[in-house]
């Protein structure tokens, strides 16, 4: 018995076509992609903040330190503009509420946001929120971080009570 064998594979049009339709599909799904990043940078942002937040609590109570955090753009100075470049946790040994150069650095939570911003707005005094030795409260720093996003059904407020905690709220920027 003689069997030919028909050679398998793709032929150059198939392949072509093939190709012009996973470009079309891409082409059409690519900005659902936009909205899924820009979402999870707002997810993480929150629990971020939210995780720092009462890391920081717990350390200035159960070390009894006053522990500070303020934002930075380079992880070793506090600026009152550059909450959206990153956060920096520090000892505030001094109690001014700013970084001395012998104070020491806990954390920098470096963000690279892309779609959208934050800022902080405190009720007390200064442009940070720092964490008191004696009880770990925020005494005379709440307030709420704003993360305004390009797409604003990912806007969000966390609000961070007298007492610490924290929550996330929707929010119109």
């Amino acid at each position: 018995m003689n069997i030919k064998h028909m050679p398998s594979g793709f032929t150059l049009i198939e392949l072509m076509i093939t190709i012009l339709i996973l470009v079309v599909i891409i082409t059409i799904s690519a900005p659902h992609f936009s909205s899924i990043f820009a979402l999870i940078e707002s997810k993480k942002v929150s629990t971020t903040i939210q995780t720092v937040l009462r890391e920081s609590r717990d350390y200035a109570f159960s070390h009894r330190k006053r522990i500070a955090i303020c934002g930075s753009h380079n992880g070793i100075t506090c600026d009152e503009q550059a909450w959206g470049m990153g956060l920096l946790v520090f000892h505030d040994k001094t109690s001014n509420r700013i970084r001395d150069p012998h104070e020491d650095i806990y954390q920098f939570l470096h963000f690279d946001l892309k779609y959208g911003n934050l800022n902080w707005k405190g009720f007390g005094i200064g442009g940070n929120i720092v964490f008191q030795p004696d009880t770990g409260l925020p005494r005379g720093s709440n307030g709420s971080f704003y993360y305004c996003a390009n797409l604003s059904e990912n806007t969000r407020r966390i609000v961070v009570s007298p007492m610490g905690h924290s929550r996330i709220e929707p929010h119109q920027c």
